[in-house]
């Protein structure tokens, strides 16, 4: 489409609402005008854009699997007791972007089966990237945003991409074509094959290029980027303009750029620590690696080694004079970041803008800065001012590490509060005292120090009850009982936040009343005690109508949505975590708890697709706010759903993952038990039950300690479930009672379905299958009454194996049939191949033996490539599975 038809599409979304279907019209008329179709009309005539609205502030996350133990209002709410005023930040006229077409370069595949060249694949993609350039009619995915995506979807650089792996990597990027490839070995030469993929009109061009020797790579690469330029551009000004912002090759050393491609992706991969030993080898092997020393100082900047980074900022600056326009600004915005001059930084990146105006890579940047130096940075100035001439101005202390919290550096935040603190017991102003002491508490939180957090919270409340600051000592209970309970401590958590209720109640304070009573109700709820939980958050829910104040009710209806998943409510559930999502939306705060409780509550429906969508989303926002609580959280959560699909490699490098990141933040939470428990499922799953059982038996322990019934009800079905796949029937069985005994008492019902659900399926043998009939039909019923599809298909599947175990072969078949087309639709590899099998079986005893066939191999098909997963060869060893797999094999090739 044309410029000026560019321009329309853009000037139509600055139209007002209430306006814009005859702006619609007005551009399907340009449009027809632009096909020829018919004349040129009355000009369009824009609209001025809507004054923008204020940007409610963005609040501190809610960890949430079940129900969230805090509020996203928090942290704001605490700043109104003590004299906190966060400004709110102006929204702004909202620009108007033309989307331009994107382009994605992903790391190519190595065919050679030599290990040795892995390291080609992300470095061809990373020459293609800086040699084809971009245009006003084509941006190129930052490498950067492509690393998290690949990152998020347990996509390697040594994976071979299909067709559904590409579709989605673009979707996630929002990319329109994609550029993947491969390279093989012939002696000393190498074959680069790489090809374009139009997914809009779905389409493929290839290309190929001979690489003499290794010395000879970047120069191939460059001339493969030039093949491949010609064939992105529509026209011959595009191609130019692609020519034009072409950076060329960053270094001729291939040692170095092999260096520096692997220190990127461990930079991307958040392991700042083996990217500096990387990136200091590529400036090793080229000494003008201009690029590399940039990237290092960033790297070490992240570290916090300030001379360092600055050092290596220097060399870079010293070495750019030869490098192109852009990468020149983009070593210079690296400096000036690292040596913290905002103003400069932002200049650097304005200069890149104008290179490269749609480079999505200086984009953030600039969005980021941009909004620093519009709302904290503004904020920072002035503090720097008046601290200038009044060290000792202990409320401008105060505010000072209140912004650096808020601007995401409560390490920065120590300095000015530890010094207004000294400073405030110097004068005896306790009141001072007692509102820095709290600040210092919610830095420490920030910073996963849950002892100092503690220890801080605790002074803090000393301090108020001895000046009776009542509001004060409500929150500072709440903040109390989060840290207590995050420690382990929930009878202490407990008793804080029954305080604090109390407390707000008896100085009638909405607001206030508001978080205590959202405390209070959030800890039943994660405790299972969903009753006491709903009491107290509908209350909650109802002040927080009566005063207006929507960024409450968003948590709050998330909270009540958890309760009704539990209770096994699971449409109400989806209705109320998809008003959170309406409300946040609306507020313009972004809320990745919202999506992950809509994913997770998908993901029960067997609405997979929908679930992944919702949990990369969710990802994505915690990743942008460098919550690694959350991304842990959603690890294990999208760990679980592939699992569930039998996608067990990259379920347990998901599930994995997030069990360290818990480690490492120190975290007890129910949530990291619950992380350990599934990932101890997993890999039972994939036939290590022996590694699986660890972990579980470690989950377990931990479950009844806290004495938290539902997590231990999940335990001991996830290790009954390992017994069974071990062959060990009889302890398998007794961890199923003891879980269905367990979720009775707790009033779980998901756990108590899966319980029965597992009781039942041991009795489908020959002997017990007709009383274990009528109770699988039930449970099927039960499961398909509530939409949990997934459960639904595997007791059809029992079923019709109990029906085949009583000789009602028939009946076996229809149940079956049905079996194996619901489990092919949600992708259940492991169910579709058992349903595929006892289908075979049902076919050839009802003496249809050719019918018969096929599905034992599709049977054999599935197992196979499950097994193929990382890390689940030992799959087929299951007891459930190595005997079908055994007969299904030798029924296809007998044709018996």
């Amino acid at each position: 489409i044309p410029a000026e038809l560019s321009m329309i599409v853009s000037k139509c979304l600055e139209r007002d609402p209430a306006d814009r279907f005859s702006t619609i019209e007005a551009l399907a008329d340009e449009l027809e005008v632009w096909r020829g179709q018919k004349p040129r009309s009355a000009s369009l005539v824009m609209a001025r854009p809507a004054a923008a609205k204020a940007t409610p502030v963005a609040a501190k996350r809610i960890p949430t699997k079940w129900i969230a133990a805090g509020v996203a209002a928090i942290v704001l709410l605490v700043a109104a007791v003590v004299g906190v005023r966060y400004a709110k930040r102006p929204e702004g006229s909202r620009a108007t972007q033309v989307v331009i077409p994107a382009l994605a370069i992903v790391p190519f595949y190595n065919t050679t089966g030599n290990v040795s060249l892995d390291w080609m694949g992300g470095s061809i993609a990373e020459a293609l990237s800086s040699d084809i350039g971009q245009s006003q009619h084509l941006r190129l995915v930052s490498p950067d945003r492509l690393q998290q995506v690949l990152q998020d979807l347990r996509v390697s650089p040594q994976s071979q991409l299909d067709l559904p792996t590409l579709k989605r990597i673009a979707e996630y990027t929002n990319a329109e074509t994609v550029v993947y490839g491969q390279y093989e070995r012939f002696g000393d030469h190498t074959q680069i094959t790489a090809t374009v993929h139009d997914l809009h009109n779905d389409r493929e061009l290839s290309t190929k290029i001979e690489v003499a020797n290794e010395n000879s790579l970047l120069a191939s690469v460059e001339k493969l980027a030039s093949d491949l330029r010609e064939k992105l551009a529509v026209n011959s000004e595009t191609l130019k303009e692609l020519q034009s912002h072409s950076q060329h090759v960053l270094t001729k050393s291939v040692p170095a750029l092999r260096a520096y491609d692997e220190g990127l992706q461990l930079a991307a991969a958040g392991k700042n620590t083996q990217a500096v030993s990387k990136l200091e080898e590529a400036t090793t092997q080229d000494p003008s690696f201009a690029m590399a020393f940039s990237r290092l100082a960033q790297t070490y900047a992240a570290l916090g080694y300030d001379e360092k980074a600055a050092a290596a900022s220097r060399r870079a600056m010293e070495l750019s004079d030869n490098l192109s326009t852009a990468d020149r600004f983009r070593v210079q915005a690296v400096h000036y970041s690292v040596l913290h001059d905002t103003a400069k930084a932002i200049a650097a990146y304005q200069e890149m803008a104008k290179v490269n105006p749609d480079d999505t890579e200086v984009q953030f940047a600039l969005a980021k800065l941009s909004e620093d130096a519009n709302d904290y940075p503004e904020a920072k100035k002035y503090l720097a001012k008046v601290l200038a001439a009044d060290p000792n101005y202990v409320a401008a202390l105060l505010a000072q590490g209140r912004v650096d919290i808020r601007s995401g550096d409560p390490q920065a935040a120590l300095d000015p509060l530890n010094k207004g603190l000294s400073l405030a017991i110097q004068f005896d102003n306790l009141e001072q005292k007692g509102e820095i002491l709290q600040v210092l508490g919610i830095a420490y939180q920030h910073l996963n120090k849950p002892d100092d957090a503690l220890r801080n919270f605790q002074q803090a409340l000393e301090i108020r009850r001895k000046i009776g600051d009542s509001r004060g000592i409500a929150y500072s209970l709440g903040q109390i009982g989060q840290v207590q309970d995050s420690m382990g401590n929930p009878k202490a958590a407990l008793a804080s936040y029954q305080e604090s209720v109390k407390v707000a109640r008896t100085i009638d304070d909405k607001k206030g009343l508001t978080l205590s009573l959202m405390w209070l109700g959030s800890f039943y709820l994660d405790h299972g005690q969903y009753d006491d939980g709903l009491k107290y958050t509908n209350e909650a829910l109802q002040i927080a109508r009566d005063t207006g104040d929507q960024v409450s009710q968003a948590t709050l209806l998330s909270n009540v949505g958890d309760a009704r998943f539990n209770r096994g409510e699971y449409q109400d559930a989806l209705t109320d975590f998809q008003q959170c999502f309406d409300i946040s939306k609306a507020l313009n705060v972004p809320n990745a708890d919202c999506l992950h409780n809509l994913a997770y509550t998908n993901v029960r429906l067997g609405e997979y697709d929908t679930a992944l969508n919702q949990y990369l989303k969710a990802m994505e926002m915690a990743h942008a706010s460098g919550d690694k609580g959350n991304v842990a959280l959603l690890s294990n959560d999208m760990g679980a759903l592939f699992a569930l699909q039998g996608r067990y490699g990259a379920a347990l490098k998901a599930q994995q993952e997030s069990v360290n990141t818990y480690q490492q933040l120190g975290d007890r939470s129910y949530l990291m038990l619950s992380a350990l428990s599934e990932y101890g499922h997993t890999l039972s799953a994939a036939g290590r039950e022996d590694e699986g059982q660890k972990n579980l038996d470690e989950a377990l322990k931990l479950a009844t300690q806290v004495k938290n019934d539902e997590l231990t009800a999940e335990a001991l079905n996830d290790l009954g479930d390992s017994f069974f796949w071990a062959g060990n029937y009889g302890a398998a069985q007794q961890q199923y009672e003891k879980a269905l005994q367990l979720a009775k008492k707790a009033k779980v019902p998901e756990q108590q379905l899966l319980a029965a659900l597992n009781l039942a399926k041991l009795q489908a043998v020959p002997g017990r299958a007709q009383a274990a009939i009528p109770q699988l039909e039930k449970l099927k019923n039960e499961m398909d009454a509530k939409g949990l599809k997934a459960e639904s298909v595997i007791a059809s599947i029992y079923l019709g194996e109990a029906l085949l175990a009583v000789n009602r072969a028939d009946a076996a078949r229809e149940e079956l049939d049905s079996a194996v087309g619901r489990a092919e639709k949600l992708g259940l590899r492991v169910e579709q191949a058992r349903a595929q099998y006892l289908l075979g079986v049902a076919l050839a005893r009802s003496g249809k033996p050719d019918q018969a066939i096929p599905h034992y191999r599709e049977a054999v098909r599935l197992l196979e490539s499950v097994s193929k997963e990382d890390g689940a060869a030992r799959v087929l060893e299951r007891s459930d599975l190595k005997d079908l797999y055994r007969k299904a094999a030798n029924g296809y090739q007998s044709g018996t």
